[in-house]
């Protein structure tokens, strides 16, 4: 998604490349598999502790666990691009320079930092101080649902697998479908569509994985699904570049019906994709992808709202901002970085352990039984291949699979484990 923000700027540089051009174009519907992604995760999750006997504790446990994760950053820039907006209008130049913003109002603040502003808009445009956060409150907004969704959705986990995954890629035939008649533009699509496609979609993969064990076959069966997802989405990107041309439209949506498939594959399999997205830097990148799409918009913003004052000079690519735009690019890593690691993780730690009662000091040594020490080694059981799940010294660790930051692996479904230690490091899922 940065790639995509950053991608006019980037031309000189990716135009030599047809291949990463096509794909790029294609890049904003990265919002859909963060969308299903997110489903995924929060039905593996959580899909017992607020499907089976759904409490107001166990639903505001489960809302307060999602808001310590995506609030704190969230809130920070917002608060930030707020006051950069306010301070530009009030010198008497113009803010809305790369995109359009709304007015810094009370209101508009206390929808913002509440993760509402896209209740009652139609689309994207001019909705949020920092554009990526219609997709916070689009996910919020599924947040919310969930509970409902969980008590409605659980009794389907009882189906084949074949018959739920063929339900999450239903679920996303809408958007194809619409993206195939009319192409809407990224800016112009209903995020209402988007947000309950996609995250039903994950909903209903995570249901089709929840009893599957780890076997050779299910190995195979991860590799190839998630081989063939990723050659159907790459084919699927030439034809949406093919088939606009000239046209203001852009179907690049109908690829969205690769996703379901693709997040089940790799979730099944070490091998393949699977192993490269494994990799320490991708697994760190994902830790702090949320603050890295962030950030990224914010600088680039601001960027061209002091370059570009003078209309005549607006989307002028010059020989120095072209130059230029490759560094700005890298300097949003240490930027994301250090959002990640002096502000959303320890706020999380510190509202998550708000709920969480004093613990007891351990015991001191081992406990003796008769003259032997018995030491018993606690082996997470897992149901699908799994890799160390990063590290988070407030809660016991959950296993995940060698899908990067992306999708993890879950304890039995049948046994005890804390929810929250499955699913609380998730990166904050969002999208363009």
């Amino acid at each position: 998604m940065v790639l995509v923000h950053f991608g006019a700027f980037l031309a000189p540089y990716t135009d030599q490349f047809v291949f990463v051009r096509a794909v790029l174009g294609a890049g904003w519907i990265g919002v859909e598999l963060f969308f299903i992604l997110s489903g995924f995760l929060l039905t593996r999750g959580y899909l017992d502790e607020c499907g089976r006997r759904p409490t107001p504790r166990t639903v505001g446990r489960f809302l307060f666990n999602r808001f310590a994760r995506v609030w704190p950053a969230w809130a920070l820039v917002t608060v930030l691009m707020g006051g950069w907006l306010f301070l530009v209008r009030a010198s008497g130049r113009t803010a809305d320079v790369y995109t359009v913003h709304p007015e810094v109002t009370v209101e508009a603040i206390a929808r913002q930092l509440s993760m509402t502003q896209m209740w009652g808009m139609p689309n994207m445009v001019g909705a949020s101080f920092v554009a990526p956060g219609w997709s916070i409150s689009a996910e919020w907004t599924a947040y919310l649902a969930f509970p409902v969704l969980a008590v409605l959705l659980r009794p389907l986990r009882h189906l084949h697998p074949v018959v739920n995954l063929g339900l999450a890629h239903a679920a996303v035939v809408p958007l194809a479908l619409v993206a195939y008649r009319t192409g809407p533009m990224d800016a112009d699509s209903s995020w209402v569509l988007r947000i309950a496609c996609g995250f039903l979609a994950g909903v209903f993969v995570a249901l089709a994985l929840r009893d599957v064990r780890p076997s050779a076959r299910t190995e195979s069966i991860g590799l190839a699904l998630s081989v063939a997802s990723i050659f159907l989405l790459v084919m699927l990107c030439f034809w949406a570049t093919w088939r606009r041309g000239g046209e203001l439209a852009d179907y690049s949506q109908v690829a969205v019906l690769a996703f379901p498939g693709l997040i089940a594959g790799l979730a099944l399999t070490t091998r393949g994709p699977a192993r490269l997205l494994a990799t320490p830097a991708l697994v760190y990148g994902g830790r702090i992808s949320y603050c890295l799409y962030l950030t990224h918009y914010l600088l680039l913003d601001v960027m061209c709202t002091v370059l570009w004052q003078d209309p005549a000079q607006r989307w002028v690519l010059t020989p120095a901002i072209t130059l230029g735009m490759p560094f700005l690019l890298l300097a949003t890593l240490p930027v994301s970085a250090a959002l990640y690691h002096l502000v959303e993780e320890p706020a999380r730690r510190a509202l998550v352990g708000l709920l969480r009662p004093a613990q007891r000091p351990a015991a001191k040594g081992p406990v003796r039984v008769g003259a032997s020490v018995h030491v018993l080694p606690v082996v997470p059981r897992t149901g699908l291949h799994t890799v160390a799940a990063p590290g988070d010294p407030s809660r016991p660790q959950a296993p995940r699979t060698s899908v990067s930051a992306a999708v993890p692996s879950v304890p039995h479904p049948r046994r005890a484990v804390p929810v929250e230690s499955q699913t609380d490091w998730l990166p904050a899922q969002v999208g363009t």
